[in-house]
């Protein structure tokens, strides 16, 4: 698969051209499932926090005491903790 059939690549959100130039090349090289250009917005950061939430990568804490507050752990088989 080309880096520019991958999806989310393009049309990319921004006119500066060497960082698209460098995110297909690294596309091409890494062969992700998709590209996902980060916008910073408060829409993106619930979405990214409750696709992690379901794949249980990060727990959710009390939203009373701690608003807007998550635990993340890496993987217990991570080779960096052994």
């Amino acid at each position: 698969m080309s880096a520019s059939a991958i999806p989310g690549l393009h049309p990319a959100p921004t006119d500066h051209a060497g960082l698209v130039a460098w995110v297909e090349q690294i596309a091409a090289l890494t062969k992700p499932a998709r590209v996902h250009w980060c916008d910073g917005s408060e829409a993106e950061k619930k979405a990214i926090a409750a696709d992690l939430i379901a794949r249980g990568t990060l727990k959710e804490l009390d939203q009373t005491k701690r608003p807007g507050c998550y635990y993340a752990a890496s993987d217990p088989k991570d080779v960096a903790r052994v």
